[in-house]
């Protein structure tokens, strides 16, 4: 299977398990936490976005930059980095702990369904690559 749709699917599978909580069962914070956006959903869409980029022939400096490359070539809409740029920030301090995580940030991702927004954009970067 190819990288980006095997990512992709992660995605998808992350999304799929916080569609079936009802906001109020996530609002204790072990579930909350139990039940957040991981670290590898950071990278599943972090990846395909780089991966991207360079198969459509752009030359990519770092994680931030591959969203900035998406939306020049139109993959993403030029409000959609905003987003992407989030991502990389969150995995950033998850994954090297630079700040704590804000609770009631990732409360209002979770209960508002914001994720979904996520999977919405490593969706648009599958749907444009032919990945080998």
């Amino acid at each position: 299977m190819a990288i980006i749709r095997r990512l992709l699917r992660i995605i998808e599978e992350r999304e799929a398990l916080l569609d079936r909580y009802s906001p109020d069962e996530l609002i204790d914070v072990k579930a909350l936490l139990s039940h957040a956006p991981t670290p590898d959903a950071g990278p599943a869409l972090i990846d395909p976005a780089q991966r991207a980029a360079a198969l459509m022939g752009m030359e990519v400096s770092g994680y931030v930059d591959a969203g900035e490359k998406l939306a020049i070539l139109g993959v993403i809409n030029h409000e959609e980095p905003k987003l992407y740029r989030s991502v990389v920030a969150f995995r950033n301090v998850v994954i090297h702990q630079y700040a704590v995580v804000d609770l009631e940030i990732t409360r209002r991702i979770i209960t508002n369904r914001e994720y979904r927004r996520v999977t919405e954009i490593a969706r648009k970067i599958a749907s444009r690559i032919n990945d080998p």
